[in-house]
């Protein structure tokens, strides 16, 4: 799953169509090659589905995924009339090499890891899914360079979504909800003097709750998860040239003595010798 979520991160998307489909009762796509990338998500009706010869019964909740190159062909249930939203996309998969005699950029050809059709089963995933498909379509037809960059953002949440409904099953929607906004708000506070408790208040919750909720969710505590927020700043900080203390400082440690003990368990070395190590980079 982490590789998963891992992939979607380095690959560059390029959205090239996003509608939201209520089919007619003559609707349907003749079979054609693909030369580009598709999902479908139904929220309403029946149809039929081939892809290179596999064929399926889609209704409400079905995920669809089309390769380039796949051999595609739908129809709808005239009694049953067909509702989706479709994307078209294309994606590469840039990774930067340190090669001699000079540095290059290669396009890795990367799999997405997705079935023909996967049933979305949990209705909060569904309703969540639906959500940032049809704010996909309304941002989509803004046709911006701002536009773009925020429809590929929506992308990029809405496969991640995808996988971790897929791959996580016995995870519930929600408790990945709570553990996203109490991610958002250590991002926005880690400077502070956060414990568990204001972390738990954020979301009207027990401690013991969120504690079990959030471990089931990233594989770590809060305040492991918090303290890698803040080590990980503290790291940019000094290889910009920041004192030690003023970098303790900055995120959240009023101790730097602590900072200090806390910095090397996390990173290995001292703040002082990451400080200076950076210099000579």
């Amino acid at each position: 799953m982490d590789n998963k979520r891992e992939l979607l991160q380095n690959i560059f998307f390029e959205i090239l169509m996003v509608i939201n489909r209520h089919a007619s009762p003559q609707w349907r796509y003749e079979e054609r090659s693909l030369s580009y990338y598709n999902i479908m998500l139904i929220y309403e009706g029946e149809g039929e589905f081939i892809r290179n010869g596999e064929k399926h019964t889609v209704h409400r909740g079905d995920f669809i995924f089309y390769r380039s190159g796949d051999s595609r062909s739908i129809s709808t249930n005239p009694d049953n009339l067909l509702k989706c939203y479709g994307i078209n996309f294309r994606y590469v998969v840039p990774v930067f090499l340190n090669t001699e005699p000079f540095d290059r950029w290669e396009l890795n050809s990367v799999d997405l890891p997705i079935d023909f059709v996967t049933k979305i089963n949990n209705e909060h995933t569904l309703d969540r899914l639906l959500y940032l498909f049809d704010r996909l379509f309304r941002i989509h037809l803004l046709n911006t360079s701002l536009s773009k960059q925020e429809a590929r953002k929506i992308f990029v949440d809405l496969l991640d979504l995808f996988f971790f409904s897929v791959y996580n099953k016995d995870i519930n929607y929600s408790n990945k909800a709570r553990t996203d906004h109490i991610i958002q708000y250590m991002t926005m506070h880690f400077q502070e003097n956060i414990t568990v408790a204001d972390l738990a208040a954020q979301e009207h919750i027990s401690v013991s709750y969120l504690v079990r909720i959030f471990k089931e969710i990233t594989g770590q505590t809060p305040i492991t998860y918090l303290n890698n927020i803040r080590m990980n700043k503290a790291k940019q900080l000094l290889a910009d040239g920041c004192p030690v203390t003023a970098a303790a400082l900055n995120v959240g440690f009023s101790d730097v003595y602590y900072f200090s003990r806390a910095f090397k368990k996390h990173v290995g070395i001292t703040p002082s010798s990451y400080k200076s190590m950076s210099k000579s980079l």
